[in-house]
């Protein structure tokens, strides 16, 4: 089985590619090793899953040019592979020209987040980092955002982070649609991508749980640059409050 993820950044496409590879029999506790600081594995008696991040961007890495013979010599049982920051077209195109020989048939996935959360999110890690807003939040990475809940619905399966993190029915229909097995295994493990929690840092690594996630907005409110955003892409808000309600 092979699930490709596409996300875009701060949308909590990690957490979940975790608690996904965990939703298969006798998986009950977190139990990554890793390989590579983009590639990683649980294994399950005799069957292996595999967690690629950002496997087509080869230029980050030079070990990724070898993903397709890792994967074709692994034969692993589940891949899962996460794409981000690109729009939905691009990430099907380059998973299928550059990795056609060990993910030439796989399940695509989206996961989405509220606008209102990901563009706080987003500032917060431009300030947590000392980056600048442009480079967190670019016209580019709204217009990305905006193409991949206007797509919601069709031809990829959607998950919604926000219903994710709090319903466990909602997590367990998941399981179902993508045909894995329900355990709800490593929820609680905050993912070490993208250095945590744009707001918490790695406070919660083993409590993700209580980081309220859904009500990160609420700390933006009075930034300039959140109101600013929100105001210039109001038809994306509405677009976003129509999905998650």
């Amino acid at each position: 089985m092979k699930l490709v993820i596409s996300a875009m950044h701060r949308t909590g496409h990690h957490p979940v590619a975790i608690w996904l590879l965990h939703q298969r029999p006798n998986v009950l506790d977190f139990s990554i090793k890793t390989m590579s600081e983009w590639l990683f594995y649980v294994e399950n008696y005799d069957e292996l899953y595999i967690l690629a991040n950002n496997p087509c961007k080869i230029h980050e890495r030079e070990d990724k040019k070898n993903f397709s013979r890792i994967i074709n010599n692994a034969n692993p049982e589940l891949l899962i592979s996460t794409h981000e920051r690109e729009p939905l077209s691009d990430t099907w195109y380059i998973n299928d020209r550059t990795h056609r020989t060990c993910c030439s048939e796989y399940r695509k996935v989206v996961v989405i987040r509220d606008f209102r959360n990901w563009v706080a999110s987003c500032i917060q890690m431009g300030i947590r980092d000392d980056k600048p807003l442009d480079e967190v939040i670019s016209d580019k990475d709204i217009a990305n955002y905006h193409n991949h809940i206007s797509n919601y619905g069709r031809e990829a399966y959607y998950i919604k982070y926000n219903d994710w993190c709090v319903d466990p029915d909602y997590r367990k229909q998941i399981t179902i649609d993508l045909g894995l097995h329900f355990t709800d295994a490593a929820l609680n493990q905050l993912s070490i991508f993208g250095n945590g929690s744009s707001f918490d840092g790695m406070k919660h690594i083993k409590t993700a749980h209580l980081m309220n996630t859904n009500e990160r907005y609420k700390q933006m409110l009075d930034n300039k640059d959140y109101q600013q955003i929100l105001k210039d892409n109001d038809h994306i808000l509405q677009l976003s409050e129509s999905i998650f309600k």
